[in-house]
């Protein structure tokens, strides 16, 4: 997945939101939007904090595996 589309449709509507009552809809729309990329949050937050300096990822179905790759 993609954390762009979950940042433009979730975090910039619900921004908009702020500028008053009459864009309440946005409000709704990007918290919808931001819960239904947490996974995607916690794959980032996971591999900022459980990943060692030089691993990759990758993502398989539900999970996500790191490894470092060997040098050559």
């Amino acid at each position: 997945m993609s954390l762009l589309p979950n940042l433009v449709f979730g975090f910039l509507p619900y921004c908009l939101s702020f500028l008053g009552t009459k864009y309440l809809m946005f409000a709704l729309w990007g918290v919808i939007a931001v819960a239904m990329g947490a996974g995607d949050y916690y794959n980032v937050f996971n591999a900022l904090t459980q990943m060692p300096k030089g691993a990759r990822t990758y993502l398989y179905q539900m999970n996500s595996y790191w490894y470092i790759p060997e040098n050559k």
